[in-house]
């Protein structure tokens, strides 16, 4: 579970000299996830996310739109030209920087 995952990550990031006490929140990333399972037509398995993002740092807040798609199972050849089709479709490009570095960028 979530509480247990963070204890483990918690344990294995700070030491003695350290503790989570000590981080500086730099900003705070709020993310709303719609998820949709996909099989294609050779079972390959994958996920679409519509990702909606908040980034807020004080009075500053950035909002993001994503579509992620996701690798789960099969054929990586037949998800990359489902990939391929979907960005033809919509005419949307590729992210080229992550949530988080898109917070960096903005907020350094």
């Amino acid at each position: 579970n979530y509480r247990d995952a963070l204890r483990l990550c918690i344990s294995k990031i700070f030491t003695k000299t350290s503790s989570p006490q000590d981080l500086i929140k730099l900003f705070e990333i709020k993310n709303s996830r719609i998820l949709i399972n996909v099989v294609l037509h050779d079972g390959t398995k994958a996920q679409i996310c519509f990702d909606r993002t908040a980034i807020n740092r004080l009075d500053k807040t950035i909002f993001m739109h994503e579509i992620e798609l996701e690798f789960m199972k099969g054929s990586i050849r037949s998800f990359k030209a489902f990939t391929k089709k979907i960005t033809l479709i919509s005419n949307l490009q590729p992210a080229k920087i992550s949530k988080v570095a898109t917070a960096l960028k903005a907020f350094s």
